[in-house]
């Protein structure tokens, strides 16, 4: 050992700072050796593990609570915004979803109309559809609720935009009572389901746009408490790092005397 340039002790930092391990590390035998060879100077304490900390307890004992307050505080609020973000893009889906729906069936409705249309400038006699909706079946799924349905809180007619349960008409001759349709009826109805579809689609750019700034803010979100948690951790780390440096010296000194 009297030959070496350089000794290095190598330990946890949390053993160092909480274990002395620097005084204790230093057997009986190591310490009359370090004494004979005049090789104090030598010795290097190497920390590992600088970087395994909790936060808390670090800044507790290290009397730093007060400093990273207002850090922890922002991170805290940051996860809760995130959350009611992620909240908010999962009820966008829903209504992108029953948007689908709708516009699926609003399409569904106007072929059946536009083909009334075409049969009824042959000359054939066409009524008006019946409420059995063939395509609302094939999409399956339990009816939604009028709340849960698509709204951008703008008006009445939006909302009863994807609320109404209209069904697709296939004109069928073996049903009775129903009253025979114009072309003026028939082009009435085509414009309306039109107008509808049109509207449907402009509720789902809207959802879209919105669905993507709500995808900005939680990244954005994420990004900032993400680096406020960093900084905090390399605060504690400096700090503790700080710390043990004082102490790994004066538990090395301590040893030495003893």
């Amino acid at each position: 050992m009297k030959a070496c340039r350089s000794l290095w002790i190598v330990a946890p930092i949390t053993r160092a700072v909480d274990d002395k391990t620097a005084q204790s590390l230093l057997g009986d035998s190591f310490k009359r050796q370090l004494k004979y060879d005049g090789t104090y100077s030598a010795v290097t304490f190497i920390c590992s593990k600088t970087d395994d900390i909790l936060v808390r307890e670090a800044a507790r004992n290290l009397g730093m609570e007060e400093a990273i307050s207002d850090s922890c505080y922002r991170a805290e609020y940051l996860k809760k915004r995130g959350e009611s973000l992620n909240t908010k893009l999962g009820q966008l889906g829903e209504r992108k979803a029953t948007c689908f729906v709708a516009l699926d069936e609003c399409y569904s409705k106007l072929d059946a109309w536009a083909d009334m249309e075409s049969r009824s400038r042959d000359g054939e006699m066409v009524y008006a559809p019946s409420g059995s909706g063939e395509k609302r079946k094939r999409l399956g799924g339990p009816v939604r609720s009028r709340k849960d349905r698509v709204s951008l809180n703008s008006d009445d007619d939006t909302d009863a935009l994807v609320a109404n349960d209209g069904e697709c008409a296939h004109e069928n001759p073996q049903f009775v009572n129903r009253p025979h349709l114009t072309r003026d009826a028939i082009s009435d109805n085509l414009l309306s389901l039109k107008s509808k579809c049109k509207r449907i689609r402009e509720i789902q750019r809207q959802l879209e746009q919105e669905t993507t700034e709500t995808c900005r803010m939680i990244e954005e979100t994420r990004l900032e408490r993400e680096g406020l948690l960093s900084e905090v951790k390399a605060a504690c780390i400096k700090g503790r790092n700080d710390y043990s440096r004082q102490a790994i010296k004066l538990d090395f000194a301590m040893g030495i005397r003893e």
